[in-house]
């Protein structure tokens, strides 16, 4: 069987073996993050991380989906090789978020029994579930991680009639669930909190994917001047739903210098101005030539989207660590 509307490409056992040790290493490192938390038990730091990589997981799902569907959009030499290159990072990479997902389930149910992570039981879990929206929300994202890897494995394989519309819209919907109901706050911040995921995700996760499924000048092209326009606006509501957070939850100005979660929101707010900023530079000159033949050669578009990436981590991260700080009373 074959890819719909491609025919599935020869590998030598050699390049088989070469992807197949990539994902095997890439789950290996989702498994060595769930060790990892607990060995930080009882921690902010565990609640923070656990997160944290849930959402990071469902961002770069959404971002190797968006290649894909940009991929259909302006079809290329490369195009049925990129979208193979996708499927199977797209594989390793809901690995990692299911692996996340169940840390997420592990923690959410600890903070509702009182107990230490390392001696919670199967049964603690279960009474989580029935009670506790974010155990809820953790089992969403594990059963949606696992869908995706199933579907990815099976279309990287040749499997047939698999869109990636699908997936996309598979993550979409579980990143802004995790906004609604996997971060403080209720009501309509709760609402505000899952567009401002939404948008990060959006922005972040294709730059981020692209680092290594795009390849080639004309490719990377192709690739920015479309997600450049997106990202564009991303960054925009991004930014607003960001400030209608910070008036819902701050009772005053002053509580921008007088309370924790105050001063995560300038951290926050400045991290994000020096992205944008960043962005603008990137934009003239990385983005405005590679349309023109100019953009430098694949392994310099590799760095610049690399480094970018590093700074919206910074800003994710701190957003991360904003999420399970509360408001002030």
């Amino acid at each position: 069987m074959t890819l719909r509307g491609t025919e599935r490409s020869t590998h030598t056992p050699r390049h088989s073996v070469r992807r197949s040790s990539a994902l095997v290493a890439v789950s290996a490192v989702g498994v060595t993050t769930a060790v990892l938390l607990a060995t930080l038990v009882d921690t902010p730091l565990t609640r923070t991380l656990s997160g944290y990589c849930d959402d990071l997981g469902s961002a770069l799902a959404l971002g190797l989906t968006t290649i894909m569907l940009i991929g259909r959009r302006t079809p290329s030499s490369d195009s049925g090789r990129e979208k193979e290159r996708a499927w199977l990072a797209l594989a390793a990479v809901a690995c990692f978020w299911a692996v996340a997902g169940l840390a997420s389930l592990w923690v959410s149910t600890g903070d509702a029994v009182g107990r230490s992570l390392l001696t919670l039981t199967a049964g603690d879990v279960e009474a989580a579930l029935h009670v506790i929206t974010p155990a809820q929300v953790a089992l969403g994202q594990v059963v949606a991680a696992v869908v995706v890897t199933g579907i990815a494995v099976d279309t990287y394989r040749g499997g047939q009639g698999w869109s990636p519309w699908t997936v996309w819209t598979t993550a979409l919907v579980t990143t802004a669930v995790g906004g609604l109901g996997g971060h403080s706050g209720s009501g309509p911040a709760a609402v505000v909190a899952a567009v401002h995921l939404v948008a990060a995700a959006l922005w972040f996760g294709p730059l981020a994917a692209a680092i290594v499924v795009v390849r080639g000048d004309r490719a990377w092209a192709r690739f920015l001047a479309t997600h450049t326009r997106v990202a564009f606006w991303c960054a925009v509501v991004t930014a607003a739903s960001g400030i209608t957070l910070a008036v819902l939850r701050l009772d005053t100005p002053r509580s921008l210098v007088d309370d924790d979660y105050g001063r995560l929101l300038v951290v926050k707010a400045a991290v994000l101005l020096v992205v944008v900023l960043a962005a603008r530079r990137l934009r003239r000159v990385w983005v405005g030539p590679s349309q023109t033949g100019g953009g430098g050669p694949d392994e310099l578009s590799v760095r610049r989207a690399a480094g970018h990436s590093l700074l919206v981590i910074t800003a994710t991260a701190a957003a991360a660590v904003l999420s399970g700080t509360p408001p002030p009373a």
